[in-house]
């Protein structure tokens, strides 16, 4: 019924998987710690939000439909956050564009800050 080559086959074939050891997820190291921020493109956290990871200290672009767009964020707890209007090719460069610093709860209407519909990135910092 079945060929010896097929047989011979699927024996190595479960065998080699019940030899496979699982490998962890990837996590940040101990030292590099992240966390998320909750943005919205109308005022009062409305209209299309996304959640946005970071780590700290790194420069992250906005998801295309936050890009200009962003009316209100949530900052969490224990951070300070800059985002950035780039101006230019090089992001999260404060010399390259305007910028405004938040820390939590964050802000419902970024026009208090005259930072409304420019947020191209955030960089965001443990305090």
């Amino acid at each position: 019924m079945f060929s010896t080559r097929f047989i011979a086959l699927l024996v190595a074939s479960m065998a080699t998987l019940s030899l496979a050891t699982p490998t962890a997820a990837v996590r940040p190291t101990p030292d590099i710690d992240g966390d998320t921020i909750f943005a919205c493109v109308n005022l009062d956290f409305t209209g299309n939000c996304d959640t946005v990871a970071f780590l700290d200290g790194l420069c992250v672009q906005m998801p295309g439909r936050q890009v200009n767009q962003m009316s209100s964020v949530q900052v969490p707890a224990g951070w300070v956050c800059t985002f950035y209007d780039a101006k230019s090719s090089t992001p999260c460069d404060p010399s390259s564009g305007s910028s405004t610093v938040l820390l939590a709860p964050g802000s419902s209407n970024m026009q208090n800050q005259n930072f409304n519909d420019v947020v191209d990135f955030v960089k965001c910092t443990k305090l």
